[in-house]
């Protein structure tokens, strides 16, 4: 995710990886881009920190040490652009490549038709299917509700009903859906996609919106021969990008975090 545009003479890139968040230092030399040398620092996504800018202050620190130019204003900002007295960078960019994949429950009538497309559809991006709920199953409602507040989701993927199939089954599992939302902190709640019947996208944004973020999609199963998942995965790819950006929600905006002491 490319956070700034590059311009300017010094150039800072970050890049925030799984287990290791650079700095890297690069400035123009007779016109051209050089590097000139990198700070390194764990990544700081995960307990006990949980906090990404943790490890790109280190980073830069350690930047600091191996230069000998200061980068960090006094409230641990990042000084941008270039001062008069060489403090800071004309410019910045990150690429973020941590955190671990979405953690998705797949919701659907048949486990071995609408639940599998939906399961294939969470694959087809950084994903983990961590819960599966379906008509198969034979937990009772309120155990349903359990295993998605013990999932602690990012997204829950809704399938089922071939188009002018089944409105009362899906509503079953909408209703699961939709207490287990009511249940969780609202800054918990997942993002739900539905990607089922046609007919029941009203019914399913009449009764999700209001409690979190929904977004429908074409059926990925609008017959039991035929499964598209292609038009679903342009929301699919959207929600990624959703979750991603408030997990570094610190850091989406680049400008808000580099200013000048």
């Amino acid at each position: 995710m490319t956070i700034s545009t590059i311009s300017g003479d010094s150039l800072l890139a970050l890049d925030i990886g799984t287990s290791q968040t650079r700095a890297s230092l690069f400035d123009v030399i007779q016109g051209r881009y050089r590097f000139i040398a990198m700070g390194k620092s764990r990544t700081t996504i995960n307990a006990p920190f949980n906090d990404v800018e943790e490890g790109v202050r280190r980073a830069l620190e350690d930047l600091q040490e191996l230069t000998g130019r200061i980068f960090l204003g006094t409230e641990g900002t990042l000084i941008i652009p270039t001062g008069l007295d060489g403090a800071g960078v004309d410019a910045c960019v990150a690429t973020i490549s941590a955190g671990p994949p979405l953690k998705v429950v797949a919701v659907g009538l048949l486990e071995e038709i609408s639940v599998e497309s939906a399961r294939r559809l969470a694959e087809t991006t950084y994903a983990q299917v961590v819960e599966i709920l379906s008509l198969n199953d034979r937990r009772r409602q309120e155990e349903r509700i359990d295993a998605i507040l013990r999932a602690r989701p990012d997204l829950i993927i809704m399938a089922g009903g071939i188009e002018g199939g089944a409105t009362l089954s899906v509503r079953k599992m909408l209703e699961c859906v939709g207490l287990a939302n009511y249940l969780l902190p609202r800054n918990r709640r997942p993002q739900v996609l539905f990607a089922g019947n046609y007919a029941m996208q009203k019914e399913v944004e009449e009764a999700l919106s209001p409690l979190t973020d929904l977004h429908l999609a074409p059926n990925v199963r609008p017959s039991l021969e035929f499964e598209q998942l292609s038009p679903a995965q342009t929301s699919l790819t959207k929600i990624f990008k959703k979750v991603r950006t408030r997990q570094f929600d610190n850091l989406t905006n680049i400008d808000n975090w580099a200013k000048a002491p």
